[in-house]
């Protein structure tokens, strides 16, 4: 159900499929031992930004590490070399949240001001291209609830309650947002560096920056009660 929830909700759908996926072959994820642990509930929550074609933005491909992997509706693989908090959060808590990192409710997810907007996720919600800003921003304010073992998780976006039912997904549009990045250009004059053959020589990018209109989305993945195991 969604209590309050103000914004257009462009699209929801129950199943097994999600924001969470295998994204380690199958023989990998044999390897993995149970831990013994109760069941967790594994709740996704990825933030990005949809921004208009057009300028050439100052873009970076992130090739970030996986916590976990979720096998939908069977068990979640916590990844070997995590860090030992993460360990502790699936061995101690009844509901855990999976963004850029994890979290327990009642927590904050989104951070401060940021210098960069997400702008391609992984589907288990990891970062894979983020575009540069020239002025920062402060991301959607999305905070983490969960009233009990038994009860539906909660998500908290910009205020408005959300809560989900066990292999729930939604993805949740927001209102528009004005921001101004960092845009790069390459020019037809060649760079010459000394002690590098002129073949690779490359040419002058340059860089200035932008205003433009883009539409924060926020989406969640409700994986149910799942049994744990580790690499």
């Amino acid at each position: 159900m969604t209590d309050g929830v103000g914004r257009r909700e462009v699209l929801r759908s129950v199943g097994a499929a999600g924001v969470g996926g295998a994204v380690i072959g199958g023989a990998r994820l044999a390897e993995a031992e149970p831990t013994g642990h109760a069941p967790t509930r594994t709740v996704d929550v990825g933030v990005q930004y949809e921004l208009p074609d057009g300028p050439d933005y100052f873009a970076t491909e992130v090739d970030g590490d996986y916590l976990y992997t979720v096998e939908p509706g069977e068990r979640v693989v916590v990844h070997r070399h995590v860090p030992d908090r993460v360990d502790d959060l699936f061995e101690q808590q009844h509901t855990v949240f999976g963004a850029v990192d994890v979290h327990a409710p009642p927590e904050r997810i989104s951070g401060p001001k940021v210098q960069r907007v997400p702008t391609e996720l992984s589907r288990n919600r990891i970062v894979r291209r983020s575009v540069s800003l020239a002025e920062p921003i402060r991301p959607p304010t999305v905070v983490a609830r969960a009233r009990g073992p038994t009860q539906e998780p909660m998500v908290v976006v910009e205020g408005d309650r959300v809560t989900l039912s066990s292999g729930e997904r939604r993805r949740l549009e927001l209102d528009p947002v004005e921001l101004t990045v960092t845009t790069r250009h390459e020019t037809d004059e060649v760079v010459a560096v000394e002690g590098v053959p002129e073949h690779e020589w490359g040419v002058k990018t340059e860089f200035d920056s932008t205003t433009v209109q883009a539409v924060p989305t926020v989406t969640l993945k409700n994986h149910g009660k799942l049994d744990v195991a580790k690499l």
